[in-house]
């Protein structure tokens, strides 16, 4: 009923701004800036998304904008959570933290921004949130570009429309940068772990005795909507036949600390727990896994580009979207009338996009993958 709620007030809320907004777009058009050229010594500022996945899938983006200037200066606005990430990919010069929710915050956050002066404010979010486009169109910079999604391209002077053709995010966010004749050959996100991480890593490994020749699969069974996350009976049971041939590694941050809890209790075999607290101390985890069998969540992504091989399961989500990029992914699907629905709750109620997938069909993938990983 909740979730039924929040959906019907986010649709009158969209359809309620289209009009002013759409008012509002028509009446700057003749007012935009002439497009940013490409030059050597420009200062950009680009606006992460807030999410791992998406910020994952937006790494190739940072990548090519950095290559595109590279005598000048690339500063990433990310929240706090998501700094680690940034500053892990390498692709910036600089990072600096939005203060976080609420209108006071977006006060604070444009008053900091507006101190330096930036020639491109590129945003990348691919969805209708307005906040990242407001902090666009008042930081005080020479251009903005971002997406003309529910009437909000009038805060930008450059509105890029969203490719109406389905294709994954990764190239979604690229298409936003395309714009200004920026080339990007390739959309697959790619990760490098760092020196610092590699510091958690040795702290991890000597923590809990693995050693080099020893297989790990991770399990990581959190998802951002209870509808995209398998039944957690069933990670137990998939760890438990997979205990024998390799240790097992049940993976998450301590908000998903009653969810592991659970999977643990329901084992018959003891598996390590490893809470990650920081991005770069699971960019660690995932590094040492042979193998990670989790949901279609930040981490599937994030393993992904880390080389990291993968067995994942995907309901709601749209696999034209969201499908793991790159090789030895392995996802597990049902192919219902129903999907993709992209909800947040199941609206037949049955769940059975994430129920009727079998911890047979799960292990005998990871099997599989295991084989030739070795």
């Amino acid at each position: 009923m909740i979730h039924l709620i929040f959906n019907l007030l986010r649709k009158l809320y969209l359809a309620i701004r289209r009009l002013p907004f759409g008012i509002c777009y028509a009446c700057t058009f003749a007012l935009r800036r002439k497009p940013a050229r490409a030059r050597p010594g420009i200062k950009i500022l680009i606006i992460c998304q807030l999410r791992l996945g998406d910020n994952v899938v937006s790494e190739p983006t940072l990548r090519a904008v950095k290559s595109w200037n590279k005598e000048g200066e690339l500063v990433a606005l990310t929240n706090k959570y998501m700094q680690e990430f940034v500053e892990e990919i390498g692709s910036v010069d600089r990072v600096v933290v939005d203060f976080g929710k609420g209108f006071p915050n977006l006060i604070r956050t444009i008053r900091m921004l507006r101190k330096e002066y930036f020639d491109l404010v590129i945003d990348v979010t691919s969805d209708y949130t307005i906040r990242p486009a407001l902090i666009a169109f008042f930081c005080k910079s020479g251009y903005t570009l971002g997406y003309n999604i529910q009437g909000r391209g009038f805060l930008f002077n450059r509105p890029v429309l969203p490719i109406k053709c389905g294709v994954h995010e990764s190239e979604e966010i690229a298409q936003i940068v395309k714009s200004l004749g920026i080339n990007i050959p390739n959309v697959i996100p790619k990760i490098e772990m760092s020196a610092k991480a590699r510091e958690r890593l040795q702290d991890y490994l000597e923590k809990e005795n693995i050693g080099d020749k020893d297989v790990v699969i991770g399990i990581h069974p959190g998802g951002h909507y209870y509808t995209q996350r398998w039944p957690a009976h069933h990670f137990a049971l998939l760890a438990d036949r997979l205990y024998g041939k390799a240790k097992i590694v049940l993976l998450g941050t301590k908000a998903e600390m009653e969810l592991i809890n659970n999977i643990k209790r329901n084992m018959r075999n003891k598996p390590i727990v490893f809470y990650s607290d920081s991005v770069r101390s699971l960019i660690a985890a995932l590094h040492r896994c042979n193998l990670l069998v989790c949901n279609n969540s930040g981490p599937l992504h994030l393993a992904a580009a880390l080389g990291v091989p993968t067995v994942s399961t995907m309901g709601p989500t749209d696999p034209q979207k969201w499908w793991p990029l790159g090789e030895k992914n392995v996802v597990i699907r049902k192919n219902l009338p129903c999907m993709p629905c992209n909800s947040g709750r199941c609206r037949i109620r049955t769940h059975a996009c994430m129920t009727e997938i079998t911890v047979e069909e799960m292990e005998e993938s990871v099997n599989k993958l295991l084989v030739i990983t070795k």
